[in-house]
């Protein structure tokens, strides 16, 4: 008798650890099967509305604009991406910052035909957000690099030898 009680003590121990373990396994892929769905809709989202964060810097979506924007390769030497945009109404805004050095500022220039402006102006301040990887006072005193295009499109480019930090900004009126 105390074998038989035994027996189905153990029987009745290894029933529940296997339904554990069964539980455990299917919620596993329930969490992983969501991620995967919650993954699927940030990627149909981005696509039909450009996701930009400005609150975390190097984010998937952050470096997905950056490419987007800047128009070049996204080197080892660009960190800390920050992006925002403004594209509600009429005209749009785009801020980015990010650090890199003096070779990614030369493909920047290049790329987008940037002209060298040394005097001062107010170079649409009043358009900018405020973050603080976005410091007006820093950038006013930096020199501008900027284009204009058609139908009041303009892209400006400031940056920061001592922090190799670069401050971007693509707007329309």
């Amino acid at each position: 008798m105390k074998s038989t009680l035994y027996i189905l003590t153990c029987i009745a121990a290894l029933s529940f650890i296997s339904c554990d373990r069964v539980k455990n396994k299917a919620k596993e892929f329930s969490n992983r099967t969501e991620e995967k769905v919650d993954e699927k809709a940030k990627e149909l989202a981005n696509k039909v509305t450009p996701q930009f964060d400005a609150y975390k810097p190097d984010t998937k979506f952050n470096k997905e604009r950056f490419k987007d924007f800047l128009q070049v390769e996204l080197t080892t030497d660009i960190k800390n991406i920050y992006c925002y945009d403004d594209a509600i109404g009429a005209d749009a805004d785009y801020q980015f910052s990010f650090n890199c050095d003096s070779s990614t500022v030369k493909r920047i220039i290049e790329k987008h035909q940037l002209t060298l402006h040394k005097e001062a102006d107010d170079f649409a301040f009043g358009l900018q957000n405020d973050f603080e990887w976005w410091d007006k006072k820093k950038i006013k005193k930096l020199y501008l690099y900027s284009w204009k295009g058609d139908h009041e499109y303009h892209k400006y480019f400031w940056y920061d030898n001592t922090e190799q930090k670069a401050y971007y900004f693509d707007f329309d009126l």
